[in-house]
Parts: structure tokens; sequence; C-alpha cells
């Protein structure tokens, strides 16, 4: 156990330095060993920003739902906790992009309900998360489905990029409308994110 001396910060790079130890006594790879943080107290959370950059060999944080929600004092986490505890994950969501991790949210503790695991997945992925803890093998399809764009947001993704491609090589327009909706550099982003995570899911080439 680290002692409560420490602050945030310094349990990552105490870990940090442990495994660096480890991988020298191994003879492995410097850095090839990664570190996932969960974030799931108070302190914790609002030092969200300076732990995701505490560490080179971080690749994640993770909002743990339970221990936060018994930190703060809620009364319940398993109903609506996309709504109930948004600000804590746009939080930790915002500190991880801003140091260039992946951000994970929390388990759904309704081991069988996979209508709940699969609601509460697209509530994550929609606010921007990269996955999702899961409790139960049986977890995995519905965090999968959730987490990878549907045929149609390839296709829709795809003639978005497309068509503002083509704009910008044939006219150097910054801006398009496609169907009712304005398509520019910021929106982009958007849909590009989406092809990216389909290619990686091995749905698009």
């Amino acid at each position: 156990a680290l002692t409560a001396e420490l602050g945030m910060t310094d349990h990552v790079q105490f870990v940090d330095r442990l495994v660096s130890q480890i991988e020298w006594a191994k003879k492995l790879v410097p850095g090839r060993i990664r570190l996932e943080v969960l974030i799931e107290t108070a302190p914790g959370l609002l030092e969200a920003q300076a732990i995701a950059r505490s560490s080179p060999r971080l690749d994640s944080l993770i909002f743990g739902v339970a221990d936060y929600a018994g930190e703060v004092g809620a009364r319940d986490f398993k109903e609506d906790g996309a709504q109930l505890f948004y600000y804590p994950r746009a939080h930790l969501l915002a500190a991880a992009r801003a140091a260039g991790l992946d951000a994970i949210d929390s388990v759904t503790v309704q081991v069988k309900d996979l209508a709940r695991v699969g609601a509460d997945a697209r509530a994550a992925a929609r606010l921007g998360f990269d996955g999702k803890w899961a409790i139960h093998p049986g977890q995995l399809s519905a965090i999968h489905d959730a987490f990878t764009p549907t045929p149609e947001e390839i296709e829709r993704a795809s003639q978005v990029v497309e068509a503002y491609a083509r704009a910008d090589t044939e006219a150097g327009l910054g801006a398009i409308v496609l169907g009712d909706e304005m398509i520019d550099a910021a929106t982009l982003r958007v849909e590009e994110r989406k092809l990216a995570i389909a290619r990686k899911a091995g749905r698009l080439r």
C-alpha cells in the first residue's frame, strides 16, 4: 500500500519507478509496461489533469463510479449514471484528451442487464470515451457494438469526408452544406474519428 502522505501524482510516479526497476532487472524494453489509472475519488478527479501527465507510461484514465459515488455521498449510482455523474466523466475525459490518453468509462453493475450495459456504453461513446470497463464476458458484445460505428454511420461519415475533400480541392471552400448540415474543419473531426474507429475494428479499409 502507498502511504497517505503521498500525493496523487506521487502514487503514479512511485509505481513508474518500481516498474522501471522491474524492467531493468528482467532486461525488458524500457517503457514496455504501460499503466492505466483508475480515478475514483474526489481528490483524484480534481487532480486528474496532473495525474494524466505524471508518467510517460500512462495509456488511459478510467472512471470508477462506485467508489466515487461513495466518496461524494451519492445515494445511488446504478440508475441514470450517465446523467448523475456527467461532470466527473466530462472532467476525466478532458484531462485524458489534454494529455493524449484514452478515456475509459466505468462498469455497469447490472451484470445480466445487457440493455442497460448497451445504453450506458452508448452514452459514454456519445460523450467521447474510447471504451468501457466490463465485469463479465457477457457484457463485451454490447460494449463493442456501442463503441463501433454502425454501417449507416460509416457511410455517412465517408460521404461527409469525401464531399469536404472535393470542395476544399476544387473550390477552396472551408465550409460546405451537406443536406441540412454545415460541415467545416471542426465538425469534420467527428466524422474522421468514426472512420478511424471503424478501420481499427476492421469494418473499413
